[in-house]
């Protein structure tokens, strides 16, 4: 009976590792032998029916401006928006590939909002007039989170005494130079 066990056993054994092997694939970009820690079964994408390795689809996202990663450069075209949030490492990640992708669509005007303690999606500034007077800080407000920044030098508006950094350089050199002429 013992001998009968130990060859159906070493059969269950060798079909398991058939039936493992098949869950093996290589990913079409990086040619890496995928599924053998079971962590990526990879990505079927939506533009091109295509499985490509999870790895491939978030450098795409971060390199290669949502383009897809089996396109050549003649047939570039971007990844779904599902494929970008199912390949994006977390929340933070897919956010700043949407604020891009929507930064892009308006033609690169105004800049991305940095958010706060919470993601943000706005472009701040894109229908601002163009500043005028370009010695005094403005503030301007990022329509999604409310958050203020300074038109002028794009940075979080830190109070009603925001001066961008160029000119409290300008006012220390002018005020240095000040006191050299008093001290001659």
């Amino acid at each position: 009976d013992d001998e009968q066990v130990i060859p159906s056993s070493l059969k269950a054994i060798e079909n398991n590792t058939k039936d493992t092997k098949m869950w093996n694939w290589e990913c079409p970009v990086c040619f890496r032998v995928q599924g053998e820690d079971f962590c990526d079964n990879g990505l079927e994408l939506l533009c091109c029916k295509r499985k490509v390795c999870i790895s491939c689809v978030q450098r795409s996202i971060v390199l290669l401006d949502r383009n897809c990663p089996l396109a050549s450069e003649r047939q570039a075209h971007k990844l779904h928006d599902l494929d970008v949030c199912a390949g994006s490492s977390n929340t933070k990640q897919w956010m700043e590939a949407e604020q891009r992708r929507l930064w892009e669509a308006i033609g690169r005007r105004g800049w991305m909002c940095a958010g706060g303690d919470e993601p943000c999606l706005g472009i701040v500034g894109q229908d601002a007039e163009p500043i005028v007077d370009r010695t005094e800080p403005q503030p301007i407000t990022c329509p999604c989170c409310q958050r203020r920044y300074c038109h002028r030098c794009q940075v979080p508006w830190t109070a009603d005494d925001h001066r961008c950094d160029d000119l409290r350089e300008a006012e220390a050199r002018r005020l240095a130079e000040a006191r050299q002429l008093e001290e001659m």
